[in-house]
């Protein structure tokens, strides 16, 4: 039985006895990006044991993400000492989602004969991340790891292992920031205390809880449903503003103010988006120009406007390359295009910090919610 493996425009056949090997380092048989340190030197390995094509986790940080053909993720934990943390390829496809710090990279596994259900071996079960202890589950504690653990409960694509800071679930909520940091220490240190590894010793915990708390089903996609009315009740009684001085310390002493919740609002959103969209921009300009795709997007540009920067880390060059190039031009629909320009627009000014309005925010976040949901369905479309 062979297996195809997809990852962007490259496709690799696997038979029986042969492995293949993921993350940043070079030696890997798919380097993702040696220059995302948010992704480990070896992610994963894929291979056939038994009759049967495996995904295995050989992160010692890092969870994959496995998502099957109805697009529910599920993260694939790291694993603790003396197991192993896989998964058997027992769909007619499989995505394995590794993420970075810039990017969310991808592998479609797609075996040419899946796997009968009753002959499916079970993976070994993490003896201490899935103890029978649960934490208590308030509905003030399950709204913020909801809030926080979103991007974790959309379908892929829309899919986006990164959690919300504690400032964007506290504004979210209409809660503040202590707050908010409190319930979350409150559950993780109860689950420190039932010996769930993972979580102690972490100055922000957050990812490794989501992961948790998504893995053992504690939270789902429903809870997005359930969390909706609390949002908002939130906006129509916010919590009282925190008063401002008129000058800020920087600006007292002479120095320019670097801090504005709009502006740095603007910009997360802005940073956020272009994170889960430059995947799938990377893909479609590899596809239309090459390697060498960065000189095929200057080329469409005019020599003023050639882009400095070379990578779509740059999330306004992503933005803007998304919304201006031909090579976007029939691969999305024109109102995410449009979308790309407006809130690149709004980044741009951001970034002068130019007079911005909550008004503004809502635009962004808009503009953003366009743009994610007009992402093609997969990463190798058109």
């Amino acid at each position: 039985m062979k297996l195809a493996v997809e990852t962007g425009a490259r496709r690799v056949e696997l038979a029986p006895g042969r492995e293949l090997t993921f993350g940043r380092d070079e030696t890997c048989d798919v380097c993702l990006d040696a220059g995302d340190l948010g992704i480990s030197r070896v992610a994963g390995r894929i291979s056939h044991e038994g009759g049967f094509w495996v995904v295995t986790n050989l992160s010692r940080k890092r969870a994959l993400h496995i998502v099957d053909p109805t697009g529910f993720a599920i993260p694939l934990p790291v694993a603790v000492e003396g197991t192993e943390s896989r998964r058997v390829v027992d769909q007619p496809w499989l995505t394995v989602l590794v993420a970075g710090d810039s990017f969310t990279h991808a592998l479609v596994l797609t075996p040419d004969r899946p796997p009968r259900q009753g002959d499916i071996p079970q993976s070994p079960a993490d003896p201490l991340s899935t103890r029978t202890q649960r934490p208590r589950l308030t509905d003030r504690r399950r709204e913020v790891l909801v809030a926080m653990a979103a991007g974790y409960l959309r379908r892929y694509p829309r899919y986006d292992p990164h959690p919300r800071t504690y400032q964007e679930v506290a504004d979210l909520l209409g809660l503040t920031k202590s707050q908010v940091v409190k319930r979350v220490e409150d559950v993780r240190e109860e689950l420190v205390a039932a010996g769930v590894s993972g979580l102690q010793g972490e100055l922000d915990a957050r990812r490794q809880l989501c992961e948790w708390l998504l893995s053992m089903r504690l939270i789902a996609p429903e809870d997005l449903d359930w969390l909706q009315p609390r949002i908002e009740a939130g906006h129509a009684h916010p919590r009282p503003p925190t008063p401002k001085p008129l000058v800020d310390q920087a600006a007292g002493a002479g120095l320019p103010s670097t801090h504005h919740p709009v502006i740095d609002e603007i910009t997360a959103i802005a940073e956020r988006t272009a994170r889960h969209v430059a995947p799938f921009l990377l893909d479609r300009l590899r596809r239309q120009h090459g390697d060498d795709w960065l000189a095929g997007v200057n080329a469409n540009r005019a020599p003023h406007a050639h882009a400095r920067r070379q990578h779509l880390r740059d999330y306004r060059l992503c933005l803007s390359i998304l919304g201006d190039d031909p090579a976007t031009r029939g691969w999305v629909e024109e109102d995410c295009r449009r979308s790309a320009r407006e809130l690149n627009r709004l980044a741009n000014m951001a970034a002068h910090r130019r007079t911005l309005t909550t008004a503004d925010v809502d635009r962004a976040h808009r503009h953003a919610q366009t743009i994610t949901e007009g992402m093609p369905a997969k990463r190798w479309s058109g």
